[in-house]
């Protein structure tokens, strides 16, 4: 009997270590810095220790040596800082609960009324063999993912750490009091108060874990908006520094040729060969880069969002007309000022595109005096629009088309306590923003 129990001890000791080291593996992503010879060795020591343990004490001792010569695997084996020894005492509670969940299954598979395993070290042993090829299957998917994505590994501050472990506690605290209910043995009523107890306390936290978890989520949803309009900003800046850069190129070039230039036009003129000369001139118009294709606010984030929205109207046939300057420092931030644009002048632009008899034309007018920002942004309409406080309801029959672009100007408008109204009139739409 005493083989038994060894041979017993011994598979399940291994399959233990083995879960513990893909856990760190294909959950954190953490690494074994140790050859596999090292990992044998480490078996094999485990399994002379676990002998003599067996041979001269109780086995139940032999569950407590598993636990604890384990820890040698985050110290020994696992690259990383001392938190894998936190990481190691969480990797056990999942593991643990992923072990009753295999006996579960295990323990109730049955054929005809009879069950289909019986001896109860091999439904252990099956019940490890499932956490195994749960861990196999996700080391799998991480395989596959890894040959499109770079994994990278999983770091964790502290505030996770005991939100994880919570609602591993909570887990097993419930899943114990199970296993003891189902197990048939009598139940006083004190155990039933402290299950109860139990219970409950468990279910407050994972609605704790839950609140919290919504709204970091929350809180990343709105990180990560904030990330794409910022890279949208970078992109507009570098759009149109280039620009500027290609036309001051241009300049050069023409004023390298000026000379050239005016000992043309003032051949053209002794000989009073006119035509040639407004041709001549019309060129020069043209090919200089001294004239200005759109007008511009003075204020480079601005000019940035009006000069990649010019491009995208001119397309669609749609010409806007800007009016009042922005200096290049003032109290509102770029990053805000580019929102604000953005949003109102690019729903501008796609209203004025759809439409069909009247004509295409924004009227952008901006001015900023005294710490005192003022903007509006006209455009014709063909449809109904029904304008409630600063709520506004369309005929169109896409009416969620502008929801965020208004939203997130409503936004910056709040920050610095100004106003911002709606009207319609005339077919024609107008906002207006006055902070």
């Amino acid at each position: 009997m005493m083989v038994y129990a060894y041979i017993e001890a011994i598979i399940l000791m291994v399959m233990e270590f083995t879960k513990y080291f893909m856990a760190y593996e294909v959950i954190l992503g953490r690494k074994r810095n140790k050859s596999l010879i090292h990992v044998v060795g480490f078996y094999v020591l485990a399994a002379l220790l676990q002998f003599v343990i067996i041979t001269a004490a109780d086995e139940t001792w032999v569950g407590i040596f598993v636990l604890c010569f384990g820890l040698l695997i985050p110290i020994y084996f696992i690259e990383g800082s001392m938190k894998k020894i936190i990481e190691y005492v969480l990797i056990v509670a999942a593991v643990s609960i992923m072990d009753i969940w295999g006996d579960i299954i295990i323990d109730h598979l049955y054929i005809g009324g009879g069950y289909l395993i019986e001896v109860d070290v091999l439904k252990t042993i099956l019940g490890n063999l499932l956490s195994l090829i749960v861990l196999g299957t996700i080391a799998a998917v991480r395989i596959i993912r890894n040959k499109k994505y770079k994994n990278e590994p999983v770091f964790l501050s502290m505030t996770q750490y005991f939100i994880i472990g919570i609602g591993l506690v909570s887990s097993l605290l419930i899943l114990a009091g199970m296993q003891y209910i189902f197990a048939g043995d009598e139940i006083s009523a004190q155990e039933k108060t402290a299950w109860y107890f139990i219970s409950a306390s468990a279910g407050c936290m994972y609605v704790a874990l839950s609140i919290y978890q919504t709204l970091t989520a929350n809180r990343a949803e709105q990180y990560r908006k904030q990330t794409k309009e910022y890279e949208e900003f970078m992109r507009l800046q570098a759009e149109y520094t280039k620009s500027i850069m290609e036309r001051d190129q241009v300049l050069r070039r023409f004023k390298h040729d000026m000379h050239s230039h005016f000992t043309v036009i003032s051949e053209y003129c002794k000989k009073e060969r006119y035509h040639e000369l407004q041709d001549y001139l019309a060129a020069i118009h043209v090919y200089s880069g001294l004239y200005e294709s759109k007008r511009l606010v003075g204020n480079t984030v601005v000019d940035a969002v009006i000069y990649d929205l010019c491009k995208i109207a001119e397309k669609e046939g749609v010409a806007i007309q800007v009016t009042g300057t922005i200096p290049a420092e003032c109290t509102i931030e770029p990053y805000d000022l580019c929102i604000l644009f953005s949003n109102l002048l690019s729903n501008a632009v796609e209203a004025s595109a759809r439409l069909q008899e009247k004509e295409k034309v924004i009227y952008l007018d901006v001015y900023y005096y005294n710490n005192q920002f003022y903007l509006s942004v006209k455009n014709n309409v063909e449809w109904e629009v029904s304008i409630e406080g600063d709520k506004m309801t369309t005929s169109k029959d896409d009416k969620s088309l502008h929801g965020f672009g208004v939203y997130n100007a409503k936004q910056v408008v709040e920050k610095y306590g100004g106003k911002i109204t709606f009207t319609c009139q005339d077919d024609i739409f107008k906002v207006e923003i006055l902070m």
